[in-house]
């Protein structure tokens, strides 16, 4: 999952990218209340649009925790479907910054999380094979 200030992608083994939607939440201005996600929430207009992700992180951890369940579910369509994940990160990114990202990934159901930094995710999503030695990513 690449999880991006503009749009997420999820790749899925054998089937390449399932998802690449905008990572935007539309709340009801009166009520509060999510109306909608992604690019539902790029096409309605009966709301305010958040976008809760800022440079790779998560600016509004309760939207994009919800945000990121939502596109989990629509790629695995199963309610009980935990998925392992593999988020990409900045490379400038704190060690505070790597922890509430998996919080928020493992509130989202996920049942693992593998925090990997932007430049080894391209080389992957590019066909490269990865590093063989410890510690080099």
């Amino acid at each position: 999952m690449d999880l991006g200030a503009a749009s997420t992608r999820i790749y899925v083994k054998r089937k390449g990218i399932v998802l690449d939607e905008p990572s935007v939440v539309m709340c009801d201005d009166r009520t509060g209340k999510i109306v909608g996600y992604g690019a539902e929430a790029v096409a309605d207009s009966g709301g305010r649009t958040h976008w809760p992700v800022s440079g790779g992180l998560p600016a509004d951890a309760e939207l994009a925790r919800r945000m990121i369940r939502y596109f989990l579910r629509k790629v695995h369509w199963h309610p009980y479907a935990r998925p392992r994940l593999v988020m990409a990160l900045p490379g400038d990114s704190t060690p505070m910054d790597r922890e509430a990202l998996q919080d928020i990934a493992y509130e989202a159901d996920a049942r693992t999380v593998h925090l990997v930094p932007h430049a080894l995710a391209a080389a992957l999503g590019a066909g490269l094979s990865p590093p063989t030695a410890p510690g080099t990513w």
